[in-house]
């Protein structure tokens, strides 16, 4: 694979987009739906992260005009569209995932979180190693849940996150850049 077809993943919440999708979603459901944020609250009790974010986007949706991008990674992206595929990788929910990806029209694919899987830090190495390989991808991320992503990644683009984080996105693979 030559070092510009190297895929670029993408986390949505904070980097992709500045807003996170769970607490919109929470917010919604509780002025829109209050009867049913004690369901909510039992996936949270149960400590199933997959089936409360699954059940919050089912009952507090939240349309992707909704979301703030993230301006530093979107004029980014651009100049990364058509160099190499770009995906998007979240622990929003799948249909969340390829709503966001449909409406950018930046990316090759999404994965987001499933019943039974919660899309987010070691789980979400995983999937990315299977998918692409061991060092098989660059990934932009913003949060200490994504140095284990970092951690088999080829390259790490911090964005909209504290110097600290890149430093120790650092140690895992090399830094590439920080928005």
């Amino acid at each position: 694979m030559t070092d510009d077809r190297v895929p670029l993943v993408v986390d949505m919440d904070g980097t992709l987009f500045s807003s996170d999708s769970t607490m919109l979603m929470t917010a919604r459901l509780r002025a829109r739906r209050p009867h049913r944020v004690p369901g909510l609250w039992l996936a949270r009790r149960r400590g199933d992260k997959a089936a409360m974010k699954l059940y919050l986007h089912r009952h507090g949706a939240v349309p992707i005009s909704s979301f703030t991008p993230y301006a530093p990674l979107a004029e980014w992206l651009e100049t990364q569209r058509g160099r190499r595929p770009i995906y998007l990788a979240t622990g929003a929910p799948q249909a969340l995932a390829d709503a966001a990806a449909r409406s950018t029209g930046i990316f090759d694919g999404a994965f987001g979180t499933e019943p039974g899987h919660n899309n987010t830090g070691t789980r979400k190495a995983a999937r990315l190693v299977a998918r692409f390989g061991e060092r098989g991808f660059d990934y932009a991320g913003n949060s200490e849940a994504d140095l284990a992503v970092w951690r088999h990644a080829r390259r790490a683009i911090v964005c909209n996150a504290p110097a600290e984080l890149a430093e120790r996105a650092a140690e895992l693979c090399e830094l590439e850049r920080v928005l």
